[in-house]
This record gives structure tokens, sequence and C-alpha cells, in this order.
């Protein structure tokens, strides 16, 4: 029973006075096209290949990976060498402007332990940055899953509603009869005139619909509105396959990997800031020229080393980042594994409800929906059933099917978010 819920047959919709809900599409090309172009169905896993590289929210995590790793590879980098040249000359006294002494140097400083912690600290912030993106990135397939069940949705709604209009198109037919034979009444005529307005009316209101999640869809995947077809499969996951996804807590996804590697890069930012105290060091080393007036010049070397006293800055600044970066990477990570957890319960509850009261409500319908509705239009067309009695029968298999969308809807909906909270939707 619930296998005809989950792949209802596309019912006829073609009628002499009521255009179908395909009338205004293109038809399919007969050449194989890659999905996405004209006239080829787009199915569940093409929407999640394109929403990976395509939809804007993926476009944007795209952009800030690419920041991060240039942070990364830009942070700190080593101080560059100086090169020192100055001359000294008297230019008074006994001696004035008889020499003069020139020196050329080349220093370098050397600050290893400061910067291998901040470092350090660039690199946790954007393997954050990086969990950021994987998190956008999930939203944006999401997303585009969610609108793809929307688009499925609403076009085998139009196919029950059309097929409604198709029914009482049919009875319409019937009833003219009776009244060239003059065995109608004018209830009939204004009773049956009615519901038909209403019917499509809803179907109105459901093709708009319809145009307007196919808009949505192809907009987020980057596809001419009027190209985008969907191949209408919508299959549920087992209740065993939904509680293993549930069970797995998100331990796969990517953003969670991402947080608790800033969190490492945090600690090991904090190991090296306890070194920070250490001083700076600077060598020097170069060349000296020296010369008298009447005198031959003379040549040496000069080298030095320079220690910066740790008086006032003694790494403290780098040891409170660290420890503060520790802190903030500890809460990021634990509150992701814990969203991610009751993303999944709470997807799940929703997901087996609707599923089980979807395969309840198909074994206790299916057979008598239709059936009822059979027996009252071959009723009414032999003129022992009254048009009350075919509009009732109508209305309930409308209802039922109706009935049995919004619940495939539901469960669709749930089954992705529990997808999405165990990482399948990467």
């Amino acid at each position: 029973m619930l296998l005809s819920a989950l792949c209802l047959a596309p019912v006829a919709t073609a009628q002499t006075t009521e255009p179908t809900a395909q009338t205004t599409e293109p038809t399919a090309q007969t050449t194989p096209t890659a999905p996405g172009e004209v006239g080829t169905p787009l199915s569940e896993a093409d929407v999640i290949r394109l929403a990976l590289t395509r939809t804007p929210t993926a476009v944007v995590a795209t952009a800030t990976e690419a920041l991060a790793d240039a942070r990364t590879r830009t942070a700190a980098p080593l101080a560059n060498p100086q090169l020192n040249w100055h001359r000294e000359t008297v230019q008074s006294g006994p001696s004035g402007s008889q020499g003069a002494e020139d020196t050329l140097s080349a220093s370098i400083p050397i600050d290893l332990v400061r910067r291998r912690a901040t470092r350090a600290l660039v690199a946790s912030e954007g393997a954050w940055l990086h969990a950021e993106a994987s998190l956008s990135r999930t939203t944006a397939v999401l997303d585009a899953v969610l609108a793809y069940y929307d688009l499925v949705i609403a076009e085998r709604r139009v196919e029950v509603l059309a097929q409604a209009v198709s029914n009482l198109d049919e009875a319409a037919r019937v009833l003219q009869r009776r009244e060239e034979a003059g065995n109608a009444s004018g209830y009939e005529s204004s009773r049956l005139a009615i519901a038909s307005e209403l019917i499509r009316s809803h179907l109105a209101e459901a093709r708009g619909t319809h145009q307007g999640a196919r808009a949505r869809l192809a907009a987020l995947l980057g596809i001419p509105t009027e190209s985008l077809r969907s191949d209408g499969t919508l299959a549920l996951v087992s209740s065993a396959d939904g509680s293993a996804l549930a069970q797995t807590r998100g331990e796969s996804r990517p953003a969670l990997q991402q947080a608790r590697e800033s969190l490492r890069l945090a600690g090991e930012a904090g190991e090296h800031a306890e070194w920070a105290w250490l001083p700076a060091l600077e060598i020097e080393g170069g060349v000296k020229r020296a010369s008298d007036a009447g005198a031959a010049s003379g040549y040496g070397y000069v080298v030095g080393v320079s220690l910066s006293l740790p008086v006032f800055d003694h790494g403290q600044a780098e040891q409170e980042q660290a420890r503060a970066q520790q802190t903030l990477a500890t809460a990021r990570s634990e509150a992701l594994a814990r969203t991610f957890d009751a993303d999944a319960q709470s997807a799940l509850v929703t997901f087996r409800a609707a599923s089980q009261e979807l395969s309840r409500f198909d074994a206790q319908t299916a057979g008598h929906v239709d059936a009822l509705l059979r027996a009252a239009q071959s009723g009414y067309r032999e003129g022992e059933r009254t048009i009350v009695e075919l509009l009732d029968a109508q209305r309930a298999q409308t209802e039922v099917a109706e009935r049995r969308l919004a619940l495939l809807q539901e469960a669709k909906r749930a089954e992705a978010r529990l997808r999405a909270a165990a990482g399948e939707l990467q």
C-alpha cells in the first residue's frame, strides 16, 4: 500500500475543455543531454550535485574557504633581513676631515616562538571558517533538496486536481445528456457547476504553486526555469535506515571535524605561547673600512648580537589570546556536536511519525476511495446515483490523494533534515 503512495503514477489529464498541467511546458528532447539542460529531468542526486557548486550560498562557502587558506598561508611570515650602511667622519679638530670609517652590515631578527603561536592561532580560526563554510554548503544543499521535493509534490497535486476536473467534466457531459432528455433538475446543474469551479480554482492555484516551485529551484541551481524538469521520484528510506542515520550523530560531518581541528590548533598555539617570554634575538654581521689622510685604508669586520629584554612584553598577549581561542574552540565544537545530535533526533521523530501515518493511511484508504469513486461514477451514468453522491465521492478521492501528498512531503522533508544532520548532504 505504501508503495502506491510513494510512486503515484501520473494520471491522465488531457481534456477537450480543460488544458493539462503540462500544456505550457516544452516537451522532452529525444537526444540525450546532461542534467539541467532543456528537456532533461533532474533527479535528487542531480540536485545535490548541482547545489554543491551552483547555489549562491555554496559559492560564498567556497570563497570563504579560499580566504581561510590565504590567511593561514600568509600568517606571521619571517621578518625581513635588514641591510645597513653608515659612515663616521670627524669634521672639526686636529684630524677633522682627514679620515672616515664605512660599515656595511646585515642583520636578521629571529623570533620563532611568537611566530609559531601566531600562526597556530590564525590556523585555528581558519579551521573554523572551513567549518562555517561546510555548514553553509550543507544548508544550501538542504534548501535545494527541499525545493525539489516541493516541486515534485506540486506536480503531483496538479495531476490530482486535473484528474478531478476531468472526472467532473465527464459528469457534466452525462448531465447534459439528461438535460436534453428532460431528466435533470436545475439543482443538479448548479451543484455540479459550483463543484467544478471550486476544483478549477484549486487547480489554478496548484499550477501557480508549481510554477513558483520550479522558478525557485531553477534560481537556486542556476538553470533557466523553462529548461528545468524533475524526474518525479520520491522514495522514503526505511525506518531502520533512518535510525542508522540518527545514530551517526554527525561524526562524519566535515564541519565537526574542522571544529575539532580548530580546537587542536588552539591548544598548539597555547603550547607555543607559554614560551613567548623568551627574548627576541637579532644577529648582525658585516665588513668595515677605515681610512686616514695619507695612509692606506684598513679593513675589518663587525659582528653583533642583540636581545630584547622581556620587561614589559613577556608574551602575555599571545598567552591570553591562546587561552581565549581554546575556550572559544571548545565551545564551538561542543555546540556543533550537540546541535547535530538534536537536529538528527528531532528529524528522526518527525520522519517516523509521518512515514508511519502515511503507511497506515494508505493501507486504510487505498482500496476504499477508488472503489467508492468508481461506484459513484458508474451509478451516476446509469441514473442510480445522485449528483450529490458523485460529488461526495470525488471530493473524498481528492482529499485522500492530497492528504497522502502532504504526509509524503512531511516525511521527505524530515528525511532530508535527518540526512543533512548525519552528513549525507555534502
